[in-house]
């Protein structure tokens, strides 16, 4: 699972957290509400609602609105142990995702590796692929697709170009959603 930076450090702020709930989550209406945050406290506190197609946070934090048809608790259970990328791409609230040269540049020599055990490519050939590496301009997004595109004659380039959601904030309905359904599946499985 791709990690954000600073995640371990962030989750922390979690560690104290206990399950409030509003209403119990009832997966054939996909429908419940929670408050997960510390007792006395307003401080990171965020209240979870789930309805169906919908998943709502709001609180101390921010709020973030996630849609998809579908949406649920085991959705989010799944997506959420997944690519944070795949998760963050449902929020409806202000999708900014920015540009990740330094992924993009791992991806390229990824690229490179898989060709090199797929192809078994000439010396020469293998040489000019890393100069290229080394010459991208890897701050441009379309330097890099013209890489994948061009260089390694890559169908779909846009697949190796990589994205972050830290920016823009996505960290943080990630982190509270992850540390509660921790909790949530603990709690869950005692009962």
């Amino acid at each position: 699972m791709q990690k954000f930076k600073n995640q371990d450090m962030e989750m922390k702020l979690f560690k104290d957290h206990v399950i409030r709930t509003i209403e119990e989550y009832d997966p054939k209406t996909t429908r419940g509400e929670f408050v997960w945050g510390k007792i006395g406290t307003v401080i990171y506190r965020e209240h979870i609602l789930f309805r169906p197609g919908t998943i709502i946070l709001y609180g101390d934090l921010g709020t973030w609105v996630f849609r998809q048809d579908g949406i649920d608790m085991a959705w989010l259970r799944g997506s959420i142990n997944g690519h944070p990328g795949y998760m963050l791409g449902k929020l409806t609230r202000e999708r900014h995702e920015e540009y990740d040269s330094e992924r993009t540049k791992e991806n390229a020599y990824e690229a490179i590796k898989e060709k090199i055990e797929n192809e078994h490519p000439s010396a020469e050939q293998f040489f000019g692929w890393r100069r290229t590496v080394e010459s991208v301009d890897w701050e441009s997004q379309e330097a890099a697709y013209d890489f994948f595109s061009d260089e390694l004659e890559e169908n779909d380039a846009y697949e190796y170009l990589s994205y972050t959601w830290e920016a823009a904030g996505g960290m943080w309905p990630w982190l509270i959603l992850k540390t509660f359904m921790d909790a949530y599946d603990k709690k869950e499985a005692k009962s």
